[in-house]
């Protein structure tokens, strides 16, 4: 039986060229974990992530290229079956891989792979997008806070984050083995450089999370496959303090793996990881006195190269996108153990790499 009020509309990026359908529009039944693909979207090169103005009706997606990078705003129909782009502004960073909005919803942030930098972008009040308006490098010889050897590495930031307070920005940057840490400046839609907090050398911190309620801020790092643990103030310089490093791998696991995303619940009890390789979600205890984590399940996704996952109805699902095996799979979640366990819901679409409802 059908329960419309329990229906939600996840959008679904990946990779794919601009003739293919690159962004997939999937309704999600929240009380059942059911989901069947609605409509679909072409035009885009490698629109590998997306963010989700539900306010304006709008989406936005990069076009994850070398040459002729972009930004593109795609006006969402409101009973979900479709979206049609509307703006594209091109992004002086070569190879955008992630976007985010700023919490007055007035800008869009995004962070270059290949281009080692990060874009800013006006929003207007009905969402239309606006041509770049900051372009940050990072690693050039100015750039203060990097030892003398790191300014010959090549950066890679790769996710941009805003903290809890919306008073600073986070950018987890993978070829430096670092976290930019910038002010900003809501007003003029400026980041405003701080400081950068330093991983262990080989890291590659890739995405980052904040817990909802305490203190504390964890990396998930792709190059050592790894989830680092801070405790973080968000007063006035944003800086943070190393608590704890842990493996997001089983401990007799030989082959190779490389870590890609990073989510918790709501109550901030259980943390998300997934495993590019051994092709699984670690999920992780959080100690609510210390924000310490604790491995407490491995579970395989079902696919190939498990890339971005969210959490839907209230926590009780994770759907995951499984890039190589073209898959999007559904898997239960006890609310109160934070266990995973499959389900028989799943949905086939094109190489995806992010979920965002």
């Amino acid at each position: 039986m059908d329960h419309p009020s329990s229906n939600r509309t996840l959008y679904v990026g990946g990779y794919a060229s601009s003739d293919e359908p690159g962004i997939h529009i999937v309704a999600f039944d929240s009380a059942s974990g059911a989901l069947r693909v609605a409509g679909s979207v072409a035009g885009i090169h490698n629109p590998s992530f997306l963010a989700l103005h539900r306010n304006a009706g709008m989406l936005y997606a990069v076009s994850e290229s070398g040459s002729g990078a972009e930004v593109v705003a795609l006006r969402i129909d409101p009973r979900g079956a479709s979206a049609a782009i509307l703006d594209r502004q091109a992004c002086s960073g070569a190879g955008p891989c992630h976007i985010t909005l700023s919490p007055s919803g007035r800008h869009a942030l995004a962070a270059s792979y290949q281009g080692g930098s990060v874009s800013v972008f006006p929003l207007s009040e009905s969402g239309r997008l606006g041509p770049e308006i900051q372009f940050v490098p990072h690693g050039s010889p100015d750039d203060v806070g990097l030892a003398n050897d790191e300014h010959e590495r090549t950066p890679h930031p790769h996710q941009v984050v805003f903290s809890p307070s919306g008073r600073h920005v986070c950018v987890p940057d993978l070829g430096l083995d670092r976290v930019y840490i910038y002010r900003w400046d809501e007003q003029g839609g400026r980041l405003l450089f701080r400081h950068t907090h330093r991983l262990s050398r080989g890291a590659g911190p890739r995405h980052m999370v904040f817990h909802p309620h305490g203190p504390y801020v964890y990396t998930i790092n792709e190059l050592d496959s790894t989830v680092s643990a801070f405790t973080h103030p968000d007063g006035d310089d944003g800086a943070w303090s190393h608590m704890q490093t842990v493996t997001a791998l089983p401990a007799d696991f030989a082959g190779e793996s490389f870590t890609a995303d990073i989510h918790m619940d709501r109550t901030g009890r259980f943390l998300y990881a997934s495993n590019r390789g051994h092709d699984s979600l670690a999920a992780f205890a959080v100690d609510q006195e210390s924000g310490r984590l604790s491995i407490a399940q491995h579970t395989p996704t079902g696919g190939r190269t498990p890339r971005n996952f969210a959490l839907e109805g209230g926590d009780s699902f994770v759907v995951v996108a499984n890039q190589d095996t073209s898959t999007l799979r559904v898997f239960a979640r006890n609310t109160a153990t934070g266990m995973l366990s499959p389900t028989a819901h799943q949905a086939a679409v094109g190489r995806p790499t992010c979920i965002v409802g």
